[in-house]
Order: C-alpha cells, then structure tokens, then sequence
C-alpha cells in the first residue's frame, strides 16, 4: 500500500489585472482618506492586513513585497515609486 504525506501550502496565483486593481482601489482609498494615508506611508504592511473600511486588498505575495518596498513621504511620491517599479503590462488581452 502507497501512502502520501500531503503538506499545505499557500500557492500564488498571479493574477496582475487583479493586483492593478486592488492596487488602485488601495490608492484611492488613501486619496480620500488622511488616516488611511498616513498609515499608508509609514506602514504599508499594516495597511495590507486591516484594510479600508471593511474592504480588503487582495494582493499576491509579489504586489504586497512592491508595496512594502517603497518608502516614501507623500503619496505622490509613493504613487510616482509605484509606477517606476510595476512591471509593464498591456492594458488590453
């Protein structure tokens, strides 16, 4: 008799429409929100697990290390660090 060990683990879909969209959705969260955007500037983790207003912003692991990375005093120099670091992507299939 054959017997398998199954170990979970966390696959990542990559899916960069969907990170573009939470990516904006996080963005204008913080347009509208100083609280938010000010936790946005000094703790982009912290932002990624409590969410805006009982929304989350579903990222893979690879946006959510993109975001993390940039460090930045203002959102439009955040915003600016963004675009210079997503990876070019064709706006329409």
């Amino acid at each position: 008799m054959l017997k398998t060990t199954f170990i979970p683990q966390r696959v990542n879909v990559l899916d960069p429409v969907a990170d573009r969209t939470n990516i904006n959705r996080l963005l204008a969260a913080a347009v509208i929100n100083a609280g938010f955007r000010n936790m946005l500037l000094s703790n982009p983790r912290m932002v990624l697990q409590t969410g805006f207003a009982d929304e989350q912003f579903a990222l893979s692991a690879q946006a959510e290390e993109l975001l993390v990375s940039i460090h930045a005093a203002s959102l439009k120099e955040f915003a600016q660090q963004l675009c210079e670091k997503l990876p070019v992507m064709p706006l329409a299939i």
